[in-house]
C-alpha cells in the first residue's frame, strides 16, 4: 500500500513539473528605428545641438519600405519594451527602444487605425544630443503609414512613420525638430 502510495505521490509530482515547464515563454519584443533629426522648429528656439545639423539615429533599422534588422530585448543590454492593445475599432500603441549605448526612442498612440493618420508623442535622444528631445504638450507628432506598412498594425505589432514639427530639451531650452521617422515593432504586449 505504502509502495503504491509514493507512486502516486510520484506520479503527481511529475504532472505538476511537466505542466510547469509546458507553458511557452513569450519571444522577446524586437525593434528598430531611424530618425533624422534635424534643427530648423517652428517655437523660433534655438536648436542646441548644433547648427546644420542633420542627424540619424537608429536602432535596429527599419524605414518606410523595409524591415531590415530590428533588435532584441536584452541583447547586448538593449531595452526593448511594446504594448499594442486593441482599442475600438483601432489600437493603442507605446515602445521603448534603448540598445543601452545612448540611443533611445520611446512612442505613444492612444488612438491608431491601419492607413489613417494618428497623433502621439515620441521622445528621442542620441549620443549627439545628450538629452532627450520630446515633442511638447500641445504639440503632437504625426503618425502615418506607407503602403507596405498598413498591413503590419495588428495586436502586438507596428510599423509605422512620423514626423515632429518640434521636439524640445527643456532643460536646455532647446528646440528641434523630427523631419522623418520610423518605427517598427514586434512580439509586443498586446
Amino acid at each position: 500500500m505504502s509502495q503504491q502510495l509514493s507512486l502516486l505521490t510520484l506520479a503527481a509530482i511529475a504532472a505538476v513539473a511537466s505542466t510547469a515547464c509546458s507553458e511557452a515563454v513569450p519571444p522577446a519584443s524586437e525593434g528598430g528605428y531611424i530618425v533624422e533629426f534635424i534643427t530648423p522648429n517652428t517655437l523660433g528656439k534655438t536648436c542646441a545641438v548644433t547648427n546644420d545639423f542633420v542627424h540619424s539615429g537608429e536602432v535596429g533599422y527599419a524605414d518606410s519600405k523595409e524591415i531590415r534588422s530590428l533588435l532584441k530585448d536584452t541583447v547586448r543590454g538593449a531595452i526593448i519594451q511594446c504594448a499594442v492593445t486593441p482599442n475600438g475599432a483601432g489600437f493603442t500603441a507605446a515602445g521603448i527602444l534603448d540598445n543601452g549605448a545612448g540611443h533611445h526612442l520611446d512612442f505613444k498612440i492612444d488612438s491608431v487605425t491601419a492607413g489613417m493618420p494618428a497623433q502621439g508623442t515620441i521622445g528621442f535622444r542620441s549620443a549627439k544630443t545628450v538629452n532627450t528631445y520630446r515633442s511638447p504638450s500641445g504639440k503632437p507628432c504625426t503618425f502615418s503609414f506607407s503602403a507596405a506598412q498598413a498591413p503590419q498594425l495588428a495586436a502586438g505589432r507596428i510599423w509605422i512613420d512620423f514626423k515632429c514639427s518640434d521636439v524640445v530639451d527643456v532643460s536646455r531650452d532647446s528646440a528641434c525638430s523630427i523631419a522623418s521617422g520610423t518605427v517598427a515593432m514586434q512580439n509586443c504586449d498586446q
